[in-house]
């Protein structure tokens, strides 16, 4: 199941669509781009001290051989026992039995030999980036860009299997599929058109964009379809000046004393006035957070986290 969400890009920057799916957008994506999402606690403006922030140790040669090693005897095996043990050498069956079934154990380990081959190039490809990491982060250079569109490959679960993100900065378009470390990234953390992004340049062509994870995308749309809307978390570039401000998540209550109201305040991205300011019931936000569960729009972690920041637990 994919998620494609796609902006509408100005006049000269005309650009194609994104693919249906976030695995085919790997043909047009940048191989050099990775995405990386930052936390509340951490700037968009400052690239990680380390290259684990952005990749994971490239592959030692023995470990290269090991799982080749491994892969070989595993398609043998695959191969003996389907291939080998069908095969009709008696011609008792039509003449495209052997080839089905010599064709069929590598639909299979197609894939896993190829996902072997990228793995082996991109353990090639990072190994400069990770011994230099030091010298190249002091050399990037730094550019504001915003997302154009974004497609997102769920799995099973409804979690993130893949998702591509297209990033118009200057007069550059960049289009990313691979992704940083990252932990329990849920469906709607994922970029969207619209969100604004830093694109770093390092050498050798690397291009790193960071953009903001948004814990609280799922809320803010289910508060909205709500009529309501809620706090964003506090993050490091935008500090909370106002010490009577309430908490990340949590409504303040309202005066009137008829009815059951909040009213809660959104802070525009990037800027220093209240987008809006409304009362809402928030039975009414509750319900529909449990429509859109129902649904399936939203998973059993959104569901959770989101039911949690509504009611303005940690």
């Amino acid at each position: 199941m994919s998620d494609h969400t796609m902006g509408a890009p100005s006049a000269p920057h005309d650009e194609s669509p994104l693919p249906p799916s976030a695995a085919l957008a790997r043909k047009t994506a940048d191989p050099k781009a990775i995405l990386r999402l930052v936390g509340n606690d951490e700037s968009v403006d400052d690239l990680p001290r380390t290259p684990e922030g952005l990749m994971e140790p490239p592959s030692g040669v023995g470990t290269k051989i090991r799982n080749g090693v491994l892969l070989a005897l595993l398609s043998g095996g695959f191969v003996w026992l389907v291939t080998v043990n069908a095969w009709d050498h008696d011609g008792f069956f039509p003449w495209f039995w052997n080839v089905v079934w010599t064709i069929f154990p590598w639909v299979f380990l197609g894939p896993m030999w190829a996902g072997y081959a990228r793995s082996l190039r991109r353990s090639r490809d990072d190994a400069p980036l990770y011994a230099q990491y030091h010298r190249d982060r002091l050399a990037a250079t730094r550019e504001a860009g915003v997302v154009t569109a974004s497609v997102t490959d769920r799995t099973e679960s409804g979690g993130v299997a893949h998702c591509a993100v297209r990033v118009r900065h200057g007069a550059l378009t960049t289009t990313v599929t691979r992704l940083a470390p990252v932990t329990n990234l849920l469906p709607s953390e994922v970029p969207q058109p619209g969100d604004p992004v830093v694109v770093w340049r390092l050498p050798g062509e690397r291009v790193v964009v960071q953009a903001r994870r948004d814990r609280t995308r799922a809320l803010h749309d289910a508060a909205r379809a709500a009529g309501a809307t809620v706090a964003d978390a506090p993050v490091a570039d935008d500090p909370t000046t106002d010490v009577d401000a309430p908490a990340w998540g949590s409504p303040t209550r309202s005066s009137s004393s008829t009815t059951t109201t909040y009213t809660t305040t959104r802070m525009t991205r990037g800027a220093g006035a209240p987008e809006v300011t409304v009362q809402h019931g928030v039975t009414a936000a509750l319900a529909e957070l449990a429509s859109l569960h129902a649904a399936g729009s939203l998973t059993d972690d959104e569901f959770t986290a989101a039911k949690r920041m509504l009611l303005g637990g940690s």
